[in-house]
C-alpha cells in the first residue's frame, strides 16, 4: 500500500523533520496521487562519495530523496591506486614491496571512509543494509572500486533510478563535470546535480526548462516522481532559445492530464544570457528543484560558445534533475 505523500525537510539544526501533505487528485481526470506514486518512484540512488565538505550537501539531498521514496543509496567510493611511473631501461628495485605497502595503506583509508559514510547515514536516519535485503524505509550501502571514475559512474548509473552528483572543489580526486557528462551520455539515466547548500525542502515547487527538445521531454519523463508530488510546477521557456517542437502550453496540458498542477511561463532574456534568464525565472517562482534537458546543442559548441546547460551546471543554486 502506498504511504501518504510526505514532505521531508532539512532543518537548520541538522535534523530531518516530516510534514504531511494532502493527497491530491487532478480535477476532472480521476487520477489520484496514490495511482501516480505507484507508477513512478525512485527506489535506487547512486551517490559518488568522497569525504570532503563540498560533497556533504549532495549526501543530504540524496537522503531527502531516499526518505521521500523509501530509496536505497549506494555510496560509491573510488579507492586510490598505487602510482609507479616506469622509466625506460631502469628497473625499479623494491617496486613489489612498495605496491604492497601502498595497497595496505589504501585499504585502511577505504575502511575509514566506509566508516565515515555509515556514520553520516546513521545521523540522517538511513540504516546501512545490502541492496538485496528487504526492509521498510530508506537504506544505504557502500561500494569501493578502482578505475577511471567518470567511466565507472557512467556504466554503473545504468542500474540506478538516479545519480546524485556533488559539485566538488577543484582539488577533489574526482571530476564532477566528467561524471555528469558520463551519466548523460553513457547511462540513459538522469542526474540530480546537487545544490551547493542543502535546501530546507526539495521538490515542492519545481521549475521545468522547456525548449521543445527531445532532451527536455526525456528529462520530464525521468523527473515524474518529483513532478507528481510537487505542489506547483512551472514550465519555463526562454524566448528565442527553443528548437522546433511542441509548445509549452501543450506540454503543460499533458502534465495536467497526468494529475500534475502545472502552468507555463515565457521569459525574455533582456540582455542576459539564456542560462541567466532561466535561473532568474526559477528563482522568481520560488523553485526548489529544476528539471532540465542536458545539451540540446553539442558539448563542443557549448564549450566554445557557451550554452544554457553549461551555465546551469556552473551556476545553479538549486538542485537540478538533468538527462540527455
Amino acid at each position: 500500500m502506498a504511504r501518504p505523500c510526505s514532505d521531508l525537510r532539512f532543518a537548520s539544526g541538522g535534523d530531518f523533520v516530516y510534514a504531511r501533505s494532502r493527497n491530491r487528485s487532478a480535477q476532472g481526470t480521476g487520477f489520484s496521487a496514490r495511482d501516480a506514486r505507484e507508477g513512478t518512484q525512485i527506489k535506487t540512488i547512486l551517490l559518488p562519495f568522497n569525504d570532503e565538505p563540498q560533497a556533504l550537501p549532495a549526501l543530504d539531498q540524496a537522503c531527502l530523496i531516499a526518505h521521500r521514496f523509501d530509496s536505497h543509496i549506494e555510496g560509491l567510493y573510488f579507492a586510490r591506486r598505487p602510482q609507479i611511473l616506469p622509466v625506460d631501461g631502469i628497473a625499479l628495485a623494491g617496486a613489489g614491496a612498495y605496491i604492497a605497502c601502498m595497497k595496505d595503506e589504501d585499504a585502511g583509508h577505504t575502511d575509514a571512509v566506509r566508516g565515515r559514510f555509515a556514520e553520516l547515514m546513521e545521523e540522517r536516519g538511513v540504516p546501512m543494509r545490502p541492496l538485496t535485503e528487504a526492509g521498510a524505509g530508506p537504506s544505504a550501502s557502500f561500494e569501493a572500486v578502482e578505475g577511471f571514475e567518470a567511466q565507472i559512474v557512467g556504466d554503473r548509473a545504468r542500474l540506478f533510478d538516479i545519480t546524485v552528483i556533488a559539485r566538488t572543489s577543484d582539488q577533489a580526486v574526482t571530476d564532477w563535470e566528467a561524471m555528469c557528462e558520463s551519466v548523460f551520455f553513457e547511462s540513459g539515466r538522469p542526474v540530480l546535480l546537487a545544490a551547493p547548500h542543502t535546501p530546507e525542502q526539495l521538490g515542492r515547487n519545481v521549475a521545468i526548462h522547456w525548449n521543445a527538445s527531445h532532451e527536455a521531454a526525456r528529462t520530464i519523463a525521468a523527473g515524474m516522481p518529483f513532478l507528481r508530488e510537487a505542489d506547483r510546477v512551472f514550465m519555463i521557456t526562454v524566448a528565442g532559445a527553443e528548437v522546433p517542437g511542441p509548445s509549452a502550453e501543450a506540454a503543460v496540458a499533458n502534465l495536467v492530464r497526468s494529475g500534475i498542477s502545472a502552468e507555463s511561463q515565457t521569459v525574455e532574456a533582456g540582455g542576459r544570457s539564456a542560462g541567466e534568464a532561466l535561473l532568474d525565472a526559477a528563482s522568481s517562482v520560488g523553485a526548489d528543484l529544476m528539471v532540465k534537458g542536458a545539451y540540446t546543442h553539442s558539448r563542443l559548441r557549448q564549450l566554445v560558445f557557451g550554452g544554457i546547460t553549461r551555465h546551469v551546471l556552473s551556476h545553479a543554486e538549486l538542485p537540478v534533475v538533468m538527462a540527455h
